[in-house]
């Protein structure tokens, strides 16, 4: 009986023993696998976060540094690609290319080929129908032509042509014969002919 409860005694009292002589020293490094490590254990105390070194992709991060993609950080100060990024100081595709806005950029070119009937032989999308009348014509953009540059060319044998936005309110506007607003423009001819259209900016 004496020898059964010392046995007790030693066996209850080792664990506790071991447990307070293991510490950092007593583990050899690299040797414990990641299977023995209880999963979502680690946190942001434990790891070193600027050892991690460059992710490839934070989709939605408040501050990604230098990741190679951030969809849609607050802040990407050196991220590839930006997509929505409230700040991305040099990002390589982002919202504002060199600190300046979209509208400082060359805009959307819309374009129509115009047949000397006035049928829309093709375009660049967003043209509307055109009302001719002997050699005016009047092309509905289908938008506005505010800040917009028009260029006219004419087919080979068409003599000189004039070109404006309609309905007075632009600068250079005409009064058009019909759609008399700043979504049209009116061109007119020496003689009938076919000839492209362009509103730049």
């Amino acid at each position: 009986m004496i020898v059964a409860v010392l046995a007790l005694v030693v066996a209850l009292g080792s664990s506790p023993y071991a447990v307070s002589r293991i510490n950092g020293t007593s583990i050899r490094p690299r040797s414990i696998p990641a299977d023995r490590v209880r999963r979502n254990a680690l946190t942001g105390t434990e790891i070193n976060e600027a050892k991690l070194g460059r992710v490839n992709e934070a989709r939605n991060a408040t501050n990604s540094k230098f990741a190679l993609r951030a969809a849609a950080a607050d802040s990407a100060a050196n991220a590839l690609s930006a997509g929505n990024a409230l700040t991305a100081g040099s990002a390589g595709n982002a919202s504002a290319l060199g600190g300046s806005p979209p509208g400082a950029f060359q805009g959307r070119i819309r374009w129509a080929l115009v047949s000397l009937t006035g049928t829309v032989l093709d375009q660049s999308g967003g043209i509307g129908p055109v009302a001719r009348t002997t050699n005016t014509y009047v092309v509905d953009f289908g938008a506005s032509l505010a800040g917009r540059a028009l260029v006219v060319t004419p087919n080979a044998g068409a003599t000189p042509v004039a070109a404006a936005p309609c309905g007075g309110a632009l600068p250079g506007a005409a009064t058009c014969t019909s759609g008399n607003d700043a979504n049209h423009a009116q061109v007119t001819m020496g003689s009938s002919g076919p000839f492209y259209i362009a509103a730049i900016g």
